[in-house]
């Protein structure tokens, strides 16, 4: 018998700087002895209004003791109505979170290099690491604007084989220049593109060129502009296959969503 398990963790896992996430309204009002309704809380972007009456009345009208459809069909196609990409090209998850890992499972093999462009969101580095891939940094400069010539010098060095970017970024808000896409679209790998905060950008979603960008991915959410992130709905875009087939059908095809958390997403 042995006395512990550490032994038998992955070293790669054991070793990974722990991420930190925020703290819920609960606990910091427990810590602080202040109620909630007296805490402005500003330190995960959380929508302050709420969601819509619609949104709140289907998810009281939610079966909860009935397993959800697997494949998430009604909230895909209320998407493609809305996004006009097809629902072929769509997949739900429980936020942009699980969507972000999901893709690194499905392009990333142990040693594989993904490049990340901080100061970003902390989640990439981390599913990174998370996933065996080595994570390659690519500052960004002092204004915040991406290192355009030193991602593609890290891309060839490397073999990189997945390149992540928020736009707008965390925590900055910086967008993607005129033809910045065009131009690391033509990099050898895929670039998954994290649109969380487009709606409050004013500049135009990517979603669109999807089903024509054989190496781009797009990830949206509902935690920021529909007030959902205690249900963690997201959304990702994808290419499909060769055969025609987006690549999470085969390989995240247990992936499932709340039947609260789609409803909600399809009433918003």
């Amino acid at each position: 018998m042995i006395e512990t398990v550490e032994a038998l963790v992955r070293p790669d896992i054991a070793g990974m700087e722990p991420y930190t996430p925020i703290v819920p309204y609960e606990v910091l009002s427990a810590q602080l002895g202040i109620p909630p309704e007296r805490i402005v809380k500003l330190d995960a972007n959380e929508n302050p209004y709420g969601p819509a009456p619609r949104v709140r009345a289907a998810i009281d009208s939610a079966n909860l003791h009935i397993y959800p459809d697997p494949e998430s069909r009604r909230l895909r196609d209320a998407l493609a109505a809305f996004t006009g990409v097809p629902a072929a090209h769509i997949m739900a998850g429980a936020g942009a979170d699980e969507l972000i890992d999901l893709t690194l499972r499905a392009l990333i093999a142990p040693g594989d290099v993904v490049i990340n462009c901080p100061p970003t969101f902390g989640m990439y580095s981390f599913d990174g690491a998370l996933n065996g891939a080595r994570v390659v940094a690519v500052q960004r400069r002092a204004d915040f604007a991406l290192d355009l010539d030193g991602i593609e010098a890290a891309a060839r060095a490397h073999s990189a084989k997945l390149l992540v970017l928020c736009a707008p970024n965390n925590p900055d808000g910086s967008l993607l220049p005129a033809g910045a896409l065009d131009r690391l679209l033509r990099l050898p790998l895929v670039v998954m593109l994290d649109e969380a905060y487009v709606e409050f950008s004013g500049a135009a979603s990517h979603i669109a060129r999807v089903p024509e960008t054989p190496n781009l991915v797009v990830l949206r959410t509902f935690s920021k502009w529909a007030a959902l992130a205690g249900l963690r709905v997201g959304v990702r875009r994808v290419p499909p296959l060769a055969d025609g087939a987006p690549v999470e059908d085969q390989a995240a095809v247990q992936c499932q969503r709340g039947r609260d958390s789609r409803r909600a997403g399809v009433a918003g």
